[in-house]
């Protein structure tokens, strides 16, 4: 806290007041360490917006969601009474930065699912980010995933159809439809794998989904100290109890609902329009 060295003598100061009864010693320790771990916090708090946004910018959507997670945390901590109220008053930059960081909790949720719903392939690895980020942020349960996630993709072979579509050269028709075929079979496949039962029991998407913590980060959390929670506290393990496995009966029942809406979609799309024969498409 070099930059506001005056606020930190003072808060110093402040602590140590507070401390009074207890040897010199212990309240200085008591002082330095109240307002080194407040920095932390801080500091976390501050600069998420920029770390979250070059995380989605390098596609790393679960990083992203466990930095904000974290720094949701950070200020449940600068929230509670584990801080003088005087002390935080001295760094007035963190209730500053605070409404930056409440925006990025939506901010995330719609480049999800933008991404879902961009019509582009998505490997296991990738759908399963995707879906356990909205989970984690959204508080989503199996059945209410699975539906958004067949939904955002038939949003995206919506779009497909489109662009195969208005009388184009039927080279290019035959690769469009090749390319949102692929999309549509892929859909279907992992909406069975990522909801069946993986190694735990619970959805198999947690066991595919990338961590949500960046392995580069150092800080611990808000009781680290206390040996309690830490970087795997923000993991796939808090989301086993809402993201139970699906019966496969009820996944191909989802299915095969999401196909008649894709039959209706593919029928309204116009993609032969112009076509004669099966054999114009070679």
């Amino acid at each position: 806290c070099s930059s506001d060295l005056p606020a930190c003598q003072g808060g110093r100061r402040l602590v140590q007041g507070r401390a009074l009864g207890r040897a010199p010693r212990q309240a200085g320790d008591e002082g330095a360490d109240l307002i080194f771990r407040l920095g932390l916090e801080a500091s976390l708090v501050v600069d998420t917006p920029e770390v979250v946004w070059s995380f989605l910018d390098e596609g790393r959507f679960t990083s992203a969601v466990g930095r904000l997670l974290q720094a949701e945390a950070a200020w449940g901590v600068m929230e509670s009474d584990r801080f003088p109220a005087e002390l935080l008053r001295l760094f007035p930059v963190i209730r500053r930065h605070w409404p930056k960081v409440q925006a990025m909790r939506g901010q995330v949720m719609q480049m999800v699912l933008q991404r879902l719903g961009s019509g582009a392939a998505l490997s296991d690895i990738d759908a399963a980010g995707l879906l356990a980020s909205l989970a984690r942020l959204g508080g989503m349960s199996s059945p209410e995933l699975v539906q958004l996630f067949l939904e955002k993709r038939l949003e995206g072979a919506r779009a497909g159809f489109g662009s195969v579509g208005g009388g184009r050269d039927l080279g290019e028709l035959v690769t469009g439809l090749v390319h949102t075929g692929r999309l549509l079979q892929a859909t279907v496949c992992q909406a069975f794998q990522l909801f069946a039962p993986g190694a735990s029991g619970a959805a198999a998407l947690l066991d595919l989904a990338p961590s949500f913590m960046d392995g580069n980060s150092s800080y611990l959390g808000p009781n680290a100290a206390a040996g309690q929670g830490g970087p795997g506290s923000l993991g796939g393990a808090d989301l086993e109890g809402d993201l139970a496995a699906l019966p496969m009966e009820e996944t191909a029942q989802l299915c095969g609902e999401w196909l008649q809406d894709l039959q209706a979609a593919f029928s309204d799309s116009g993609a032969f329009d112009g076509v004669g024969s099966a054999a114009e498409l070679g």
